[in-house]
């Protein structure tokens, strides 16, 4: 079976690509990241290339209409990954990382099932967009990340980016996703 993981180099795809790889053992499983030239893209790539190498792959959008500003928000953007994702890859499973407390439009179980629906149509054939975390907040999944056995699961989750500020090199501190994210790793004794 062929799965895409769809990667930021955020805690949340990071957890889930490496839960992949211990539950679907003998799958072939591609880390994909797209880049929509949002804000970010420089600090979420590196981190992708840091924690995938050469087995990452990388879909580049002109997304140009998206400019340079703040705006973390990308109307559609899970949806467009997912259709995107299929056409290069044609996979089975494609997986993101949504969690219980996701608000954004299109990252919850009922979309993620009516974007399995749609694309299996106009695939013509069947492929399942899913999330392993939707039963978990961001601190539950990097409890749950933390109790598999996976050599240097804390120093991962350091390591990873999750920060809609374009300017700075790593995590601002000051925006909504990490703030998100310090909450998640505190609550896991994680500094």
């Amino acid at each position: 079976m062929k799965i895409c993981a769809l990667v930021s180099g955020g805690v949340d795809s990071i957890i889930t690509y490496h839960l992949l790889l211990k539950e679907r053992e003998g799958d072939e499983i591609i880390p994909v990241f797209v880049d929509l030239n949002q804000a970010y893209v420089d600090k979420e790539l590196k981190a992708c290339q840091h924690f995938f190498g050469d087995k990452l792959q990388v879909l580049k959008v002109d997304n140009s209409q998206q400019g340079e500003g703040g705006n973390w928000f990308i109307p559609n953007r899970n949806l467009f990954l997912a259709s995107y994702t299929t056409m290069v890859f044609s996979p089975d499973e494609i997986y993101m990382g949504g969690l219980a407390e996701d608000t954004t439009p299109d990252l919850s179980p009922a979309i993620f099932e009516e974007m399995s629906s749609l694309i299996s149509i106009t695939s013509e054939k069947k492929i399942q967009v899913k999330s392993l975390l939707w039963e978990y907040t961001k601190a539950q999944a990097i409890e749950l990340f933390l109790s598999q056995n996976i050599p240097n699961a804390r120093k991962i989750i350091e390591q990873t980016v999750s920060c809609y500020d374009g300017t700075s090199e790593g995590q601002c501190n000051n925006c909504k996703a990490c703030f998100y994210r310090y909450v998640a790793l505190a609550s896991n004794d994680i500094e």
